[in-house]
């Protein structure tokens, strides 16, 4: 089975995280982002933006460590339809995790990964259609969860979509990093997992 085509590593701006990052962001904890509930959640959330990500789109997780996210978003893709991954981490084992036999990253069609900062992301102004920032920016400083926002706004096309999860706790802080860079909020649940669309 041919590996996933790698992307150019950009060196992460590991000021921006906060060292050693809360589990489970630390590799070692990384096997508690696969639990089922975890999935279950992840659907409700993508699925809007999914529904919107065009034939040839691309689908970015910024911070996703082993990437167990696109096996969620596998499942939302419509037959027929083929999507393009990225996978970005700050932390080349989390990487080296999402590479494992069975793992999406590990499949000849799997997201490709590279190493690199949320506040830095490796990507053409408004060429991402589906952005997904699950439990990333709990593990940043609040100049670099800042950061992060404003690289997600910059990064996606106008009308698309971009996906929040972090602990309750930091909900409203986190959301409102969105919403002051323009995002509008459309879903979601409690306090810190919000679904974001940014303005046509």
């Amino acid at each position: 089975m041919a590996a996933p085509r790698p992307l150019p590593i950009v060196p992460p701006v590991r000021r921006s995280m906060i060292w050693p990052p809360p589990p489970p962001g630390r590799p070692e904890w990384a096997w508690l982002l696969q639990l089922p509930p975890r999935g279950w959640i992840l659907r409700r959330l993508i699925r809007p933006g999914a529904a919107t990500v065009p034939d040839g789109g691309l689908v970015v997780s910024v911070g996703g460590g082993p990437g167990f996210e696109f096996r969620e978003v596998e499942r939302l893709r419509p037959r027929g339809v083929r999507w393009r991954g990225l996978l970005l981490d700050a932390q080349l084992a989390m990487l080296t995790q999402a590479r494992r036999p069975g793992r999406p990253a590990a499949r000849a069609n799997g997201p490709d990964v590279a190493l690199g900062d949320a506040v830095a992301l490796p990507l053409r102004d408004a060429s991402v259609d589906l952005v997904l920032s699950l439990g990333v920016l709990c593990c940043m400083t609040d100049e670099g969860a800042d950061a992060a926002a404003r690289e997600a706004w910059r990064v996606l096309r106008p009308g698309g979509y971009a996906v929040l999860s972090v602990p309750r706790w930091r909900g409203a802080a986190d959301e409102s990093r969105h919403t002051k860079v323009g995002f509008v909020r459309v879903g979601g649940g409690r306090p810190g997992r919000a679904v974001f669309r940014k303005r046509i």
